[in-house]
């Protein structure tokens, strides 16, 4: 038989009495240790809690055969089943943690901590700290001599330690920010709004109840992403009712947003964040097609992007009080020095979005590029399509709500990637999706509202609405019939007279970066033309739901370029026409 290690151990604990707590007894020794029952029992054991509560007096305390330490089985009457072993230091990290929330919690504003607590107070799975236990490494032949039951707090804690150690992540600080279940119940008892909501918050919790409880296993834990997934759905599906109601609004976005900041829940409230290596390959080939627009003195002041050898990408808007004539671009190649080349044609002409009454902003350029670059770029296009499978993709539909984008710019002689973005307003959405998108613009929007005017109803509903209505504004816009029935994202920029196609989403570009591109993550498609965006720093007090860069979505320039093309002649009668069908053919050559 092997050594044994003895674990002296004095039970210890934090009593919770008729919603009091009561001071702490003296703390057990530094090595103590609490025995903890995990979800997972061993040799068929069927009634777990039975040996949990006969351990007291005829229980013994065996290493697991699979972990030595933390993994421990407790054996009683020749029944086995797994437990845990938690040092008494740890144990009260998380037990002083837990009481310094639970004395903070807003009287006003109750979290769930206590609510959850409570079902501590009578654990249905008995956890005990445990004095002169022997834990043996191939034979049961110590006996437990225990202290007792854990008291609430301990237990309580003893759990989220449990959960960690099983690799269910939460914290009593994610917990506190979600609302007690009552403050939605009571609530919804007089704001019928309420009612859908606050049942499914209900059985979420009850989930997260489940799954501190078991960790490991696996019906709890679809059990929680599925009700959590209902919470969410319910939100939505009353946001046209909830947006008129301040105070049940309120509440709905606080339990809304405590959900959000669950990292157990980022399977339901995340966004994607991972991406398959060659995606990264992807972005790289087609950064290498970025270019910089220069003005008739030299001055950078816009991106572009190179579709083909000759034609360039860019925004209209940059060719405001401008003439493309005494304008050029830099196209970098790798091994071959930077050259400067001179427009030769521009299509449309005058540039769309060049003029304040432009309805659409986007614009192509010519250039004629020298042999040497005409070789390097055709070396790219082989690259790209050997890692893309063709040289350049063009996205027939626009982007899709939360879907992750790039923008590709170049200000300087450097090109640079904005990464980590996500469309939040996209140009076409379909009336479920529009209330969807409706329903998260406005939780941000309360958000704003609080921060903007934390002491004054008021001024936040005066806030809210303000912007919730020009949001709606910019989505005003109607077509199709049916099914297929669609609002469209437009709205009038700084530059503009009239409303303009586009589609909205987060990153930190820099003035200057208009005209690049901007590509979908995924598939690595052209999505749109780079318009614009916020500044940085902006305050509080200015903020809107306008807080996002935007962009002139691609299928919008191809729908406008089909009816020019529709214009010209069916035979080419200039050079300029054979150029233009040529860039007419790129473009629907790579349509995806």
């Amino acid at each position: 038989m092997s050594t044994k290690q003895r674990l002296g151990l004095v039970g210890a604990g934090l009593a919770a009495l008729a919603g009091t707590i009561a001071a702490q007894v003296p703390g057990p020794a530094s090595n103590s240790y609490a025995v903890v029952p995990s979800t997972t029992t061993v040799q068929g054991m069927e009634d777990f809690n039975a040996v949990l509560s006969n351990v007291r007096s005829t229980g013994r305390v065996v290493t697991s055969t699979q972990s030595v330490g933390t993994g421990l089985t407790v054996e009683s009457e020749g029944k086995l089943a797994s437990a845990v072993a938690i040092p008494r230091t740890r144990l009260n990290q998380v037990s002083s943690e837990l009481l310094e929330r639970l004395t903070s919690d807003s009287v006003n504003k109750p979290s769930v901590l206590k609510q959850l607590r409570e079902a501590y107070r009578t654990s249905v799975r008995p956890m005990f700290s445990v004095s002169d236990v022997a834990i043996a490494t191939d034979a049961p032949t110590a006996s437990a001599a225990l202290a007792g039951e854990l008291q609430v707090n301990d237990a309580f804690a003893a759990a989220f330690e449990r959960a960690r150690l099983s690799g269910f992540h939460t914290s009593p600080a994610q917990l506190q920010l979600l609302p007690a279940t009552k403050t939605l119940t009571d609530a919804a008892a007089s704001m019928p709004v309420l009612r859908r909501v606050a049942a499914a918050y209900a059985e979420t919790i009850d989930a997260v109840h489940a799954v501190l409880d078991n960790p490991t296993d696996l019906a709890a834990q679809a059990l929680l992403r599925n009700s959590a997934a209902t919470t969410y759905a319910s939100f939505v599906a009353d946001w046209p009712n909830l947006k008129e109601n301040w105070e049940a609004r309120r509440i709905a976005v606080r339990a809304l947003d405590g959900l959000s900041r669950q990292s157990e829940l980022k399977s339901v409230y995340g966004i994607r964040s991972e991406f398959e290596p060659e995606s990264y390959q992807s972005i790289f080939l087609q950064s290498e097609r970025s270019v910089a627009i220069h003005d008739a003195s030299g001055r950078i002041i816009c991106s572009g992007f190179s579709v083909t050898s000759e034609w360039i990408m860019t925004a209209g808007h940059c060719f405001t009080n401008r003439s493309w004539q005494d304008m050029s671009a830099t196209l970098t190649v790798p091994g071959l020095p930077s050259a400067r080349l001179d427009f030769k044609d521009a299509w449309p002409d005058a540039p769309k979005g060049s003029l304040p009454a432009d309805a659409i902003d986007y614009a192509f350029v010519r250039v004629e590029p020298n042999d040497d670059f005409r070789r390097e770029f055709a070396s790219l296009e082989t690259k790209t399509t050997a890692a893309m499978h063709r040289p350049l993709c063009v996205r027939n539909r626009p982007g899709t709500f939360e879907e992750p984008v790039i923008v590709i710019a170049q200000l300087s002689a450097d090109r640079r990637v904005y990464d980590h973005a996500y469309i939040w307003y996209p140009f076409q959405v379909v009336e479920d999706d529009f209330t969807r998108v409706s329903a998260m613009t406005g939780i941000r929007l309360h958000r704003f509202a609080e921060a903007v005017a934390p002491d004054s109803q008021r001024e936040q509903e005066l806030f809210f609405r303000t912007n919730l209505k020009s949001f709606e504004d910019a989505y005003a816009t109607q077509v199709g019939q049916g099914a297929q029935r669609r609002r469209l994202y437009k709205w009038t920029p700084a530059e503009a007279t009239v409303k303009r196609p586009m589609f909205g989403f987060d990153t930190d570009t820099v003035k200057g970066n208009s005209g690049g591109a901007v590509f979908a993550r995924a598939d690595a498609c052209l999505l749109g033309v780079f318009n614009g965006g916020q500044p940085d720093g902006v305050a509080i007090t200015e903020a809107s739901w306008r807080e996002h860069e935007f962009a002139t979505p691609i299928s919008a320039v191809l729908e406008d370029l089909e009816q020019l093309a529709a214009s010209l002649p069916p035979q080419p009668s200039s050079e300029f026409d054979r150029k233009r069908g040529e860039l007419i053919t790129a473009l629907r050559q790579a349509r995806n």
